[in-house]
């Protein structure tokens, strides 16, 4: 095994974990921005599922302790918030993506502590004051830096609103020591969080950018920039299940460049490597961006061309072919590459398909090189 293929391993294997972990944007953000409508991933959805049951649960037992102490108003606010809160978790496991939870998420939370700032003030239970400030972190968590910052706004608003219009209504002010402390910690809870939030998703945008490049990495012919050999054979079986799921049109263009040897013998590797990249280029240039071009090994090419029948590949096998030989790459020699070519059967295997395309390359050189030739059409195929 080459030092490429140790590479493009680990990287693959650094990528699985860097996808586990949670976006800038908190537990509710998908890895993968493009996911946001996305369903939830396994294990978020269990996280969920235990912070709604767990919320849903300590308002059941407050709410049958405010009936027992025969509080009105306590019972119509967790009544209300029972019932709306095993609602929208229903609703967000149901919808079950990512942008359900993180709303139904800091909507439990922000009205979870607002009702209690409301009891503190209307029962004068002074201990729910100090619940106030752990909503900064459980809103940060679910949220991110930028909404965390904005559900943050709305709590001091709303509890300065709820504070003054109960005073309106007859309820005691609160002790003013109680109320420095509690004002002075949620502060300074609310700025830690908000550093730490902003450093925290500052460094998952920097993991994100690095795992796009580890996918890269994993991904690509380090030497010629096109897709190696691995990540091709991924796409390919990818593309024959989707032939056979919509039978649609697939072929294959197998090529490989004649007496390769002798321009590593005759000029040194580095012209070589110089030849196989403007190869590549070329054939890039001649490529629909739906088609998959990839090193298939040495100098040899594969490339999957869906929604297409033999003879459109064929005919760009051909136009590859002349491009390639009028161009003069090393010195002044002509480069020149012999071509396979074969269309997807029913029913047939990846295996089976790649041995009729290389069939056909090799009868290409075995007839003089520089050449196309397709598949034997009276080939077996394996069911």
């Amino acid at each position: 095994m080459d030092d490429s293929s140790l590479s493009a391993k680990a990287a693959d294997r650094l990528v699985r974990v860097l996808a586990r972990l949670p976006g800038a944007g908190g537990l509710a953000e998908p890895n993968n921005p493009e996911d946001a409508g996305a369903a939830l991933d396994p294990l978020r959805r269990a996280f969920f599922s235990i912070f709604a049951a767990f919320g849903i649960l300590f308002l059941v037992v407050e709410l049958g302790i405010a009936i027992n102490e025969g509080r009105a108003l306590l019972i119509i606010l967790f009544l209300v918030h029972v019932g709306l809160a095993a609602v929208a978790a229903i609703a967000a496991l149901r919808t079950g993506n990512y942008e359900t939870l993180g709303f139904v998420c800091a909507v439990f939370t922000y009205f979870f502590f607002v009702m209690g700032f409301c009891a503190a003030l209307f029962y004068n239970e002074i201990s729910y004051l100090f619940w106030g400030p752990i909503f900064i972190p459980v809103i940060y968590f679910f949220q991110g830096y930028r909404k965390g910052v904005l559900w943050s706004l709305l709590f001091v608003v709303s509890i300065a609103a709820a504070y003054v219009l109960g005073l309106a209504l007859g309820a005691r002010p609160f002790p003013t020591g109680i109320v420095r402390e509690v004002s002075i910690s949620f502060i300074a809870i609310s700025t830690f969080f908000a550093i730490f939030e902003l450093m925290r998703s500052t460094y998952a945008t920097m993991l994100r950018e690095a795992q796009d490049q580890l996918e890269q990495l994993a991904a690509t012919d380090q030497m010629t920039g096109i897709l190696n050999r691995r990540r091709t054979e991924g796409e390919l079986v990818r593309e024959i299940e989707r032939a056979a799921r919509t039978q649609s049109e697939l072929s294959l263009i197998l090529f490989d460049i004649d007496h390769f040897k002798a321009v590593n013998d005759d000029f040194g590797h580095q012209e070589g490597d110089r030849v196989l990249q403007a190869v590549c280029h070329r054939v890039t240039e001649e490529i629909r961006s739906i088609d998959v071009f990839g090193r298939w090994g040495g100098e040899e090419f594969l490339l999957i061309m869906p929604e297409t029948a033999l003879d459109g590949a064929t005919n760009l096998a051909e136009r590859i072919r002349v491009a390639i030989s009028n161009d003069v790459f090393a010195g002044d020699r002509k480069i020149t590459a012999s071509f396979g070519v074969a269309a997807y059967r029913r029913g047939e295997s990846k295996e089976w398909f790649l041995r009729r395309v290389d069939r056909a390359m090799y009868r290409a050189k075995d007839e003089g090189r520089n050449c196309v030739r397709t598949a034997d059409d009276s080939s077996q195929v394996v069911e």
